[in-house]
């Protein structure tokens, strides 16, 4: 069962859009930095990102309609992210309120440089639909996914022969997935008692010429690998790298 205390660090983004609302995950690296998916923060109707005073981030409960908010003061995409071969997928966002950290249900999280290998066991965590036409989740969920396999996932024509680089696959996890509204969301690796993130959630991709459905065995769900970007991330945020990665 998740409760408050099962992942902290968890950040829930929030942007209205027309009728609608944006919603995505995030993962707090420190009292004023979340990790998030670029994708999140770009308004479809004008291919620019949101104004920052329009994005709420929430985190302290597995709620979705009980957490501590405060609005965004800048949000900084990666400068090479291109949103149509969607690579560099990663943003940071800076709180305007910092959130007040404490041991039980608002902490920090670290980032895994771990290597992918097939078959590593990992963790989707996300308020997300978990039917494709269904609605975002009020409670947090959690499910396990298996990386790769590699062979699979170079299949989509995205280079990665070992999912090593800026991004990697997941696929071949039938009914298990994640899905709308977990974008930006970490992927996580349980490192001893602890969570590690060593993946964005950032898109889903099709072997067949269906269209890409959540869980389906034809799926393969992509994640941006923050590791990769360690230098930027230390860079934007000021945190330095061995505290980013809990050594």
């Amino acid at each position: 069962m998740v409760t408050d205390r099962s992942f902290p660090f968890m950040v829930e983004i929030t942007i209205p859009l027309g009728g609608g609302v944006v919603f995505c995950g995030g993962s707090l690296l420190s009292t004023n930095y979340v990790l998030t998916a670029a994708h999140c923060l770009i308004d479809p109707n004008t291919s620019r990102p949101f104004d920052p005073e329009t994005v709420t981030l929430g985190t302290g409960s597995n709620n979705i309609q009980q957490p501590i908010t405060s609005l965004a003061d800048t949000l900084t995409l990666h400068p090479q992210y291109d949103p149509k071969a969607s690579i560099h997928d990663i943003a940071l966002v800076r709180l305007a309120k910092p959130f007040r950290l404490n041991l039980i249900n608002t902490r920090a999280v670290t980032l895994s440089d771990r290597p992918i290998s097939d078959g590593l066991i990992l963790l989707v965590v996300g308020w997300g639909r978990t039917q494709f036409n269904g609605t975002v989740a009020d409670g947090l969920r959690q499910v396990n996914v298996t990386a790769g396999p590699a062979r699979d996932c170079a299949k989509s024509g995205y280079g990665l022969g070992d999912q090593q680089g800026s991004m990697f696959c997941t696929a071949r996890n039938e009914n298990r997935d994640a899905c709308k509204g977990d974008s930006g969301g970490p992927l996580l690796y349980q490192d001893g008692g602890s969570y590690q993130v060593v993946g964005i959630s950032s898109f889903r991709y099709s072997l067949t010429d269906r269209a890409p459905v959540c869980g389906s065995k034809d799926m393969l769900t992509f994640y941006t690998r923050p590791s990769f970007y360690l230098n930027w991330i230390a860079k934007v945020t000021n945190i330095p790298k061995t505290r980013l990665l809990g050594k």
